[in-house]
């Protein structure tokens, strides 16, 4: 798919800008919620923008190590500026990685910190949906619904927008929960909950993918995994 938007006359990839709105919204997003746990908003976005380009930048190392074969024949070419030559789940972890490294120099690696970027996390993830949407490597099956949209020549159910209007919810939750006198971390882990319960089920009408386990795709088991983990975690919480 991969169609184009116009900006100040230049043609642009919607994928990559669906990244970068996300990006941005939730950088600026994290200097409001900082507030809400009485944290610096201008660390916590700082530290959301280094774990961009840390992420940005374990994607595309991370997929040039795992097709090295290809590389080596031509080493310049690990160089080219490609959105389809990077590796999202090596990018997540990188990303990860940096965003507690800045935040633990900073003194802010607690879970009041966690609670905070979770409406950022929420928003971000909402932008990548919408670029899965546009570059056309998710899609769902086909679908004889009113809502289908047509992806790759067929009628299919709109598996990103389904996603989208979940985080939605969950955005609004978490908004009205934090007013709420929760132990540190419940809001980031409520929100890994149902966050994974939302990929359970909307992964399920997706046909990209093949079943790998118990009719469950890979997407669906890690999400189960993290929702699991995520409510052992509100339990521990809870007795806190």
């Amino acid at each position: 798919m991969q169609p184009f938007i116009q900006i100040f006359g230049l043609a642009i990839s919607a994928a990559p800008a669906a990244v970068w709105l996300g990006a941005v919204v939730a950088i600026w997003l994290a200097g409001r919620t900082a507030a809400w746990r009485g944290l610096d908003g201008r660390v916590l976005g700082d530290a959301l923008t280094v774990a961009g380009f840390g992420a940005l930048l374990g994607a595309r190392l991370g997929y040039v190590a795992l097709h090295a074969s290809v590389y080596v024949r031509d080493p310049l070419a690990a160089l080219a500026l490609s959105t389809s030559a990077l590796d999202g789940a090596i990018g997540a972890l990188a990303g990860v990685g940096v965003l507690a490294w800045r935040l633990r120099r900073a003194g802010m690696l607690r879970w009041a910190a966690a609670d905070a970027l979770a409406p950022p996390a929420l928003v971000l993830a909402m932008g990548l949906a919408l670029a899965s949407y546009f570059d056309g490597a998710v899609f769902g099956a086909v679908a004889e619904v009113p809502w289908a949209v047509a992806v790759w020549g067929a009628a299919r159910h709109p598996v990103q927008f389904y996603e989208m209007a979940g985080l939605l919810i969950i955005l609004a939750a978490a908004v009205v929960l934090r007013k709420r006198a929760l132990p540190d971390g419940a809001l980031a882990l409520g929100a890994v909950l149902a966050y994974g319960l939302l990929r359970l089920i909307v992964d399920g009408f997706r046909a990209d993918e093949a079943a790998l386990l118990a009719g469950l795709r890979a997407s669906q088991i890690v999400a189960a995994i993290s929702a699991a983990l995520a409510a052992w975690g509100l339990g521990a919480a809870d007795h806190r």
